[in-house]
């Protein structure tokens, strides 16, 4: 009986084994299956990976080429340097403003291509954005051809960043020489402008488009009894300092009137008589200054005539006086033959 126990006890753990073992299997088998289905979608996912890749790193190819003929083909001198100043790229463009092929540029500092005068000035301000890790900044700079001529441009320098560390510098610089000389040009000419009318026998204000007053002479202050440095009245508004002079006018109102009627018309008003309260005459000219049809201010030119004008009244009635004189001589002579006799 005992013996017919142990063999139910056996076939039924024998039975529970083999059921587990089914399920095991099946369990595996299950695993097996998504294992080879994650791998399947790994190996998809893989691809597509693949395919975008080379997709991104085509793109990116044809973008760099793209970018490269574009800063090639760029009107402005183009380049890239180290932190430490040592050229890596140059563009065609650079090479032909400088004068040299990229051989003699490359791995050369930037620096030896900006006149000795400027240089310090250049790099320490590059130092300074460098450190300050400033991603963009402008400098008007000159370069030096290889024939020595000056390249004044408008530079912009940009830090090429990779996380906090600078790999490189890009620069783009625009050739603005003629615009440079052409201000400079300008300068001199209103620097012997200037002189001219600061050196002017006749008080002189020249005022801009904005109606404030960019020179005057000592001369118009002397006349109109202002005992003041000229160079106060730089950047006052004319018609706050008309204000002020038009008290010394005979009829105050009629120059005012006049003077604002001058500026509204931009009509030029030339040797216009104005008697003073003191007795002097001025005559004042009102001139428009245009360039291509643009309004950009005028010259006011206040001339004391009183001993010319003085002188003028003393010789026209000496001439009158004159003319009397020899009226009456001549009267004398036709009423009077050579002896004497009345004819």
């Amino acid at each position: 009986m005992q013996k017919k126990h142990n063999t139910q006890v056996l076939d039924q753990l024998l039975a529970h084994e083999h059921q587990l073992r089914v399920e095991a299997e099946q369990e595996l088998k299950s695993l097996q299956q998504k294992v080879k289905a994650l791998e399947q979608e790994l190996l998809e996912k893989e691809n597509a990976f693949q395919k975008r890749l080379r997709l991104v790193t085509d793109s990116l190819r044809q973008s760099e080429l793209a970018y490269r003929q574009m800063v090639e083909a760029a009107g402005d001198l183009v380049c890239k340097f180290t932190p430490l100043g040592k050229v890596t790229y140059i563009n065609q463009q650079g090479c032909l403003k400088l004068g040299r092929r990229a051989a003699e540029v490359l791995n050369e500092d930037i620096v030896e291509f900006i006149p000795k005068a400027w240089r310090d000035s250049f790099w320490r301000q590059v130092r300074q954005q460098m450190e300050a890790r400033e991603l963009c900044r402008y400098y008007q700079v000159p370069f030096l051809s290889k024939d020595q001529h000056f390249i004044w441009t408008d530079l912009q320098v940009s830090l090429i960043l990779e996380e906090s560390n600078i790999l490189e510098l890009a620069c783009v610089a625009k050739d603005v020489t003629e615009q440079k000389q052409a201000e400079e040009k300008l300068k001199r000419t209103q620097t012997r402008l200037s002189a001219l009318i600061k050196n002017l026998h006749s008080g002189a204000l020249v005022k801009n488009e904005e109606d404030s007053v960019i020179l005057a002479n000592e001369m118009f202050c002397h006349i109109f009894r202002m005992f003041i440095n000229p160079e106060w009245l730089i950047g006052k508004p004319l018609e706050s300092l008309f204000e002020h002079i038009h008290k010394a006018f005979a009829d105050e109102d009629a120059f005012l009137e006049w003077a604002e009627a001058a500026r509204q018309g931009k009509q030029e008003q030339i040797n216009q008589p104005w008697m003073l309260k003191d007795g002097r005459l001025l005559r004042i000219d009102y001139v428009p200054i245009f360039e291509d049809g643009q309004f950009l201010g005028s010259l006011w030119n206040f001339r004391d005539v009183t001993e010319e004008e003085k002188a003028q009244q003393t010789i026209r009635a000496n001439e009158e006086k004159y003319r009397t004189v020899i009226q009456r001589m001549q009267l004398g002579l036709i009423e009077l033959d050579g002896d004497g006799r009345i004819t």
